[in-house]
């Protein structure tokens, strides 16, 4: 049973109220009621309370009589708690528990939890009460306990939680306390109390504690984030729902960091269902700048820092989401200057990625490891997080970073970071999901390494194990994709070539409103590419379906500079919310369809790594065709998806949704200069250079309204 009221209520108690007994055989003063309760949080704001009472007419709150108190505060373990109704000397009635507001108590919240209610005549020898754990260390805790019977001797039984009682460790105590030795480190004990009475032992009773952290002695040292219960972010710090964990922030409001829902989050988990949730948006102040996750303490004499590495899994929310977790060492885990950074890691994309920190460079005398999470002013991110390791570093350790340089329909070009001696590697790579040990293998010796003889627009799993004298089973892993069959420039498109259609490519996922190559719509010819939501028949869509869909093909950009491009386009749609963006997106990161806008991508704005080719705005409100002609700087060479993308937010909308036709991409035969400054100004004169993108070797340059000047030299002076 829950119960629940808030200081701000004007009249909130509540009452639970059990049945009546029979007057004759069970008098209200015969009877003892028991029950287990526990707070709600373990915040000083909250206390659980309840009253234990009679009250003569259930209809009317004035006819209770208190009788005595159960309370807990600062506490979510349940406790043992025997209200003997002895003292209650008025009419009979029922038996009941008050529940107050808070109100003028020092407390926001009387909330908590009651389980295993018993209502019977009370004992001859009855119950210890009050059973606590209190100097709890790793290994040892001192049990106290009331007794209420003068008894004179006690029997004491423990064991790890959850175990059958006459199982567990006994001892017999002849005074109210009584210290236990020998515990386990951060483990949950049960231990029960039970009188020794003339007349036959009463009832047990039972009470919860923790052993303290103490240090990690043992390794490898693995954590899974599984079996603890899921957080919020009013989940105070340092707590985060992890036993020995500490997190810290700067937040006012709202603490992230904790074990997250997987009901929320369905793929939160590598591995299980636990993990560590991470969510900062772009607000500060009520919403934390940065974030600190402290691991246990280390036993650092048996295990340097410098000799040890840490491995996680870790991804974000969102396929075009990047952001870093810093690694490092503390020697304070409340104190946030304490933080001596090691490593920095970089995230990105949503798809769980195995890191590794070696500490090797790390000289100071933290005991603790830390993961440290810092806001993005620009984007809202979330991290994932589960599956920490700690171990010694191997003598032959895994590469780390494995990265894809370059690729093409037939071949994947690698690299990675090797952290040890080794100077060779073996690589193992076949389609995803190949049987290691069955796959294509090569002994590699410099980087990049490409892999040749692959099939277009195909997952390939790519192994890379170090090869050293000791030998070494330190294998890692990544996988990447070949290249679609892309288009040189220059590219027209004008969709009546069903050839070149073929090599679209449509990513509607199951959403109603879906992109098609069809003849519903045209600015010329027969065909275009146009949002539909009944297979293509029309150019209409359904404005109360959430839609997120991408229509891309994939070009290749043979190098840095400037590229016209230009299309034609009609989309009705509605204001901020149903429209078209446009945008040449990195070859790398994988367009999935959806109901949401992926982080970074807005009316406005588009992910960092994007290029715009809309003017950096959406594209709506426009039932005609329109066309949309501008030149683009791609700052690197390379293969992208020049990508068309449909946004409906399901709230409302007129048709048409987009369509597109005759697109064009060319590189500018003439480049536009880049980077221009300005210096040695004076009142009169200035000094201006530029770089060039081509291979122009004369420039011109005019004043407004002035003569035009041609130079020779990428720079320039003006005077008068």
């Amino acid at each position: 049973m829950r119960y629940y009221s808030y200081y701000t209520a004007a009249d909130s108690n509540q009452y639970a109220i059990l049945p009546l007994t029979d007057s004759v055989l069970y008098p209200i003063h015969s009877l003892m009621l028991s029950f287990q309760m526990r707070g709600h949080n373990t915040d000083l704001v909250y206390k659980a309370e309840a009253i234990v009472g009679v009250i003569t007419d259930p209809t009317d709150a004035r006819t209770f009589v208190a009788v005595d108190t159960a309370l807990s505060v600062g506490s979510t373990t349940y406790a043992s708690y025997q209200i003997s109704l002895s003292p209650y000397s008025g009419p009979h009635g029922h038996v009941a528990l008050l529940f107050r507001t808070p109100r003028g108590s020092g407390y926001n919240y009387n909330t908590g939890y009651i389980d295993d209610l018993v209502l019977d005549v009370a004992s001859n020898c009855p119950p210890v009460v009050e059973v606590t754990a209190s100097n709890i260390t790793s290994g040892t805790a001192d049990i106290a306990w009331l007794d209420t019977s003068n008894n004179l001797s006690w029997y004491v039984e423990y064991g790890i939680s959850g175990f059958t009682p006459g199982l567990g460790t006994m001892l017999h105590a002849y005074d109210t306390s009584v210290t236990i030795t020998g515990l386990l480190a951060n483990t949950l004990y049960d231990v029960y109390v039970t009188p020794e009475c003339p007349g036959g032992n009463a009832g047990s009773t039972l009470a919860t504690f923790r052993t303290d952290c103490g240090t990690i002695d043992s390794l490898p040292y693995f954590e899974g984030f599984e079996g603890y219960p899921v957080g919020n972010s009013s989940l105070v710090p340092p707590e985060c729902g992890v036993p020995c964990y500490h997190r810290i922030d700067n937040a006012t409001q709202y603490h992230f960091g904790y074990v997250g829902n997987p009901s929320s989050f369905p793929t939160g988990a590598h591995t299980g269902s636990g993990f560590l949730y991470y969510y900062m948006p772009t607000t500060t102040g009520t919403y934390a700048d940065w974030i600190i996750t402290v691991l246990p303490p280390l036993n650092t004499t048996l295990h340097p820092i410098n000799t040890l590495q840490l491995t996680f899994w870790t991804k974000m929310n969102s396929a075009t989401t990047s952001g870093d977790i810093v690694v490092g060492v503390m020697t304070d885990p409340t104190n946030e200057s304490t933080f001596e950074p090691v490593d920095t890691v970089a995230v990105a994309g949503n798809i769980y990625d195995i890191k590794t920190s070696l500490l090797a460079g790390y000289s100071g005398t933290g005991t603790y490891i830390a993961l440290k999470y810092t806001r993005n002013a620009t984007t809202n991110t979330y991290y994932f997080v589960d599956d920490i390791l700690i171990e010694p570093i191997p003598a032959c350790p895994s590469v780390s970073a494995i990265t894809l340089t370059d690729v093409d329909t037939n071949q994947l070009t690698v690299t990675w970071t090797e952290n040890g001696p080794a100077t060779s590697w073996i690589v193992e790579y076949g389609i995803s999901g190949f049987a290691v040990g069955t796959g294509s293998t090569d002994t590699v010796t410099a980087l990049p390494y490409t892999i040749t003889g692959l099939t277009a627009a195909t997952d390939y799993d790519i192994y890379v194990t170090p090869v050293c004298l000791a030998g070494s089973t330190a294998t890692r892993s990544a996988t990447f994709r070949t290249a679609n069959q892309y288009i040189g420039l220059p590219f027209a498109c004008n969709f009546e070539n069903t050839d070149q259609n073929a090599l679209w490519t449509l990513a509607n996922g199951s959403n109603t409103n879906k992109w098609y190559i069809g003849s519903a719509t045209n600015n010329g010819g027969s065909r275009s590419l146009y949002v539909s939501n009944d297979n293509g028949t029309s150019n209409a869509y359904t404005v109360s379906s959430s839609t997120l869909d991408y229509a891309y093909v994939d070009v290749m950009i043979p190098s840095a500079g400037d590229y016209s491009y230009a299309y034609d386009w009609r989309c009705q749609g509605e204001g901020n919310y149903d429209f078209l963006r446009v945008a040449l997106i990195p070859f790398t990161e994988t367009l999935t369809a959806g109901t949401s806008l992926p982080s970074g991508l807005s009316t406005t704005s588009t992910p960092s790594t994007w290029i715009a080719l809309d003017g950096g705005s959406k594209l709506n409100l426009q039932s005609d065709w329109q066309t949309r002609s501008d030149v683009a700087a791609v700052p690197t060479a390379g293969m992208y998806h020049l990508a068309f993308i449909f946004r409906c937010d399901g709230s409302g909308g007129t048709t048409p949704p987009p369509a597109v036709d005759n697109i064009s991409l060319a590189a500018l035969s003439c480049a536009r200069p880049d980077s221009i400054a300005i210096s040695n100004l004076t009142q009169t004169s200035a000094t201006f250079t530029w770089s060039e993108m081509g291979s122009a070797t004369q420039w011109q340059y005019q004043l407004a309204g002035g003569t035009i000047n041609t130079v020779s030299t990428t720079n320039a002076s003006i005077t008068g």
